[in-house]
């Protein structure tokens, strides 16, 4: 993510274990780096101001923010070739804002660039309504985008398998088998999971661990 506090220090460590480096788009929160120029500062916020007013406002279309998430979609690239010296690998957003009506419509996000899917739900998981959204931006995604074939929050995930054995378990495989594949393929999966301090668990040493998140990205 860059523009961030530690966007230098998230290069370091990319180069340090010479990893694939991504782009997290980030429209929902304002820039805390300490040299962003004023009118990039700017845009943001006016685009973090529309974007933040309700959990919904991101889903609809904003015709008035299209120019502003379009240049900030390419000033978010810049800065990124900026730091790393190479294209990012993929694109995904904070918060999950790449599903944003006004993310998937901008034009600076050409085709065929990879993006990060929208979370996939089995039957009878999340409401009627939640899936079919979900599903309606994974079938816009995957017509634009090379993109991953499942993608799910580890809480959910190990709320569930407590909740119904190894139910979840066996639907993520069987998601990720999908008709017409074959063992040649590789099966392109991602789970998204955040660690928070538990003080119930000691502060360090062997026994030290972390509970799952909200999932949020």
């Amino acid at each position: 993510m860059v523009y961030s506090a530690e966007s230098e220090r998230a290069r370091e460590l990319a180069d340090e274990f010479t990893i694939p480096v991504g782009l997290h788009l980030n429209f929902t929160e304002v820039f805390a780096g300490r040299r962003v120029p004023p009118d990039i500062a700017s845009r943001q916020r006016r685009i973090v101001g529309r974007m933040s007013a309700s959990k919904y406002a991101p889903y609809g279309y904003w015709p008035d923010l299209a120019r502003d998430v379009s240049e900030c979609v390419r000033n978010q690239v810049r800065e990124s070739l900026r730091l790393c010296a190479r294209p990012p690998t993929h694109l995904d957003g904070h918060h999950h804002i790449r599903t944003a009506a006004n993310l998937l419509l901008c034009p600076a996000l050409r085709r065929g660039v990879p993006m990060r899917s929208s979370f996939i739900f089995s039957q009878g998981e999340m409401g009627t309504v939640n899936r079919a959204v979900c599903g309606a931006i994974n079938a816009f995604i995957r017509h634009r985008h090379p993109t991953t074939q499942a993608f799910f929050s580890i809480a959910e995930f190990v709320l569930t398998a407590r909740q119904s054995s190894n139910h979840r378990e066996t639907g993520i495989i069987e998601s990720a088998d999908l008709p017409g594949m074959t063992s040649r393929y590789t099966i392109a999966a991602v789970m998204t999971f955040h660690f928070v301090h538990d003080t119930r668990l000691p502060a360090s040493g062997a026994g030290a661990a972390g509970r799952p998140g909200s999932g949020r990205s």
